[in-house]
């Protein structure tokens, strides 16, 4: 299989990773969850229908069916981590949903893309589940209830519903369209979102859109675009399982960010997580 996907896969495990960690500011920060989300969305579709603007005309209706579903989908996972966020650190939210994450992504790729591993691709696989299921549920301390493991569950569903639609949607006609119109109709969504939960003030929807959460939904946007496009490329090049099993290692650059923005632990048991991670990455690389 070609192996050019892997790279593309890499560079958007990095930002999907730091725009991870940036999903706790309004928690961290007391911003607004519903306008970092809006705006971590609009900032790409502005990008995409700018750099990709020549290739508008290749959208098709099967084209637009899949981005919406795939934006409902994601819609829902962009604005439940950040609420997750407000009762668990990263390093805890993040290895729970990546774990079951993993699981969910291999079974869809073998059943739904009939994916054909070859056997060190299959053990690089193996060590990834076992290293977040490790980290997730190895801390004999860690505590949380029943809503919020309930909140993460519903995000490990969605996002690997959305990572369906989205090979989907690269194999069904331009990446480059397809992602104008995912960030379009995700705009969308979660602009209605946040019309919703301010219904009552629409006022001051001009204020609460330019005030806190911009900077860090902006951030999150550039990420998104940049990311979003390399993963793109990398669905459309490998294999459905392979390139979410790198993808689900953007659990590593998450905790380190969360260790440097907001003083997060980085314990010997992370750096633990940081070498086998490197080592299933390797497998699967060379697989």
């Amino acid at each position: 299989m070609e192996q050019s996907w892997f790279f593309y896969s890499l560079f958007a495990t990095i930002c999907f990773g730091v725009g991870g960690a940036l999903m706790k500011m309004p928690a961290a920060r007391n911003q607004n969850r519903f306008v970092m989300a809006v705006w971590s969305v609009g900032l790409p579709f502005l990008l995409s229908l700018i750099v990709f603007w020549n290739h508008i005309t290749a959208s098709t209706p099967r084209l637009v069916w899949i981005a919406v579903i795939w934006a409902l989908f994601f819609s829902v996972v962009r604005i439940l981590y950040i609420q997750a966020f407000h009762y668990a650190d990263t390093n805890v939210v993040t290895p729970i949903t990546n774990t079951i994450n993993i699981i969910l992504t291999v079974a869809s790729g073998l059943v739904i893309f009939s994916d054909r591993l070859s056997m060190l691709e299959f053990i690089g696989i193996l060590l990834a589940f076992a290293t977040l299921a490790l980290f997730a549920f190895g801390k004999r301390d860690m505590q949380y209830s029943r809503g919020l493991f309930m909140l993460m569950l519903i995000i490990s569903i969605c996002s690997v519903a959305y990572k369906i639609f989205q090979k989907i949607g690269v194999d069904s006609g331009d990446l480059y369209t397809f992602q104008i119109l995912q960030f379009g109709f995700a705009t969308v969504f979660l602009f209605l979102l946040f019309a919703f939960f301010h219904r009552t003030e629409i006022t001051k929807w001009h204020s609460h859109l330019s005030g806190p959460g911009i900077t860090s939904g902006c951030i999150m946007g550039v990420l998104s675009f940049a990311g979003g496009i390399a993963y793109n490329i990398a669905l459309s090049r490998g294999a459905f399982t392979l390139v979410n099993a790198i993808h689900s290692m953007y659990l590593l650059v998450t905790i380190f960010c969360g260790y440097l923005l907001f003083q997060e632990r980085f314990t010997r048991r992370k750096a633990l997580l940081l070498f086998l991670t490197l080592c299933s990455i390797v497998l699967i690389r060379i697989g």
